[in-house]
């Protein structure tokens, strides 16, 4: 517990000057996300040690510069890197389709993380402390709520620790946190956009968690990686913040 206390800690002092100073700095975190989450995702496959550490970071690398060009090239970008993608297995035997899709998946979704980050961004800096509220609150509430009165398994074949209760504990102090913020420091959020946030964001998040438990359940894996002491890798961290920025900045398309 301890251990785990205080690698949170150390996250949160890392994680903290970026998102508050921005520019360059910003996007060295958000390059740094996607290309360590890139090959903790692809570590996962049997394969991998015939991919080389240096093709697998220069995918990945796209991947960023995807997320970071202007808007008219990114789509490009990132449909060249596909292509080179699928069309791998054709030149090189020792990766099959299945690897390669997989690569492309986990591509995609680097992505989609990466310009969903900066699109509620850019659009308001304190948007998304209000998604980390909602995402790691209903973390914390999860824990303590499944801790303190956790009886009812939710989905023990993906996630057997994981129960009712603590979901619906992590649901409530994700969405009150949330809610608190939006109308007392954001406070001219949209009311349809802030309503739909502290409903959803909670529910999405765990849906996130669980999604990538599946992942690692399929792979035999405890965690994708143990670059954090206790917390396992980037993606353990982060897996229901990517399922919950991508429904944020989906919600912002739809209503703003």
């Amino acid at each position: 517990m301890i251990k785990r206390i205080i690698t949170a800690l150390a996250i949160i002092a890392c994680v903290i000057p970026p998102l508050v100073i921005g520019g360059y700095l910003l996007y060295a975190l958000i390059a740094l996300v996607i290309i360590v989450g890139g090959f903790e995702l692809v570590n996962l496959l049997a394969s991998r040690k015939f991919l080389s550490t240096p093709w697998l970071f220069l995918c990945f690398s796209i991947v960023v510069l995807a997320v970071l060009v202007p808007d008219k090239y990114s789509f490009s970008v990132l449909s060249i890197l596909i292509l080179i993608l699928m069309a791998t297995p054709v030149f090189y035997k020792k990766m099959t389709s299945e690897d390669s899709f997989y690569v492309i998946a986990s591509c995609c979704l680097l992505y989609m993380l990466g310009v969903s980050f900066l699109h509620i961004y850019n659009f308001n800096e304190l948007y998304i402390w209000y998604l980390l509220l909602a995402t790691y609150g209903c973390d914390t509430g999860a824990y303590f709520a499944g801790s303190l009165f956790g009886k009812t398994k939710l989905i023990p074949s993906i996630s057997p620790k994981k129960t009712v209760e603590g979901a619906i504990g992590g649901w409530v102090v994700g969405a009150l946190l949330s809610l608190l913020f939006a109308l007392f420091i954001i406070k001219d959020m949209n009311m349809l956009l802030m309503i739909l946030g502290c409903l959803w964001l909670p529910i999405t998040s765990q849906i996130g968690d669980l999604s990538f438990s599946a992942i690692k359940r399929h792979f035999h894996v405890k965690d994708f990686s143990n670059i954090f002491p206790g917390h396992g890798g980037f993606m353990d961290r982060i897996d229901s913040l990517v399922f919950n920025l991508i429904v944020l900045s989906s919600f912002m398309v739809l209503v703003l």
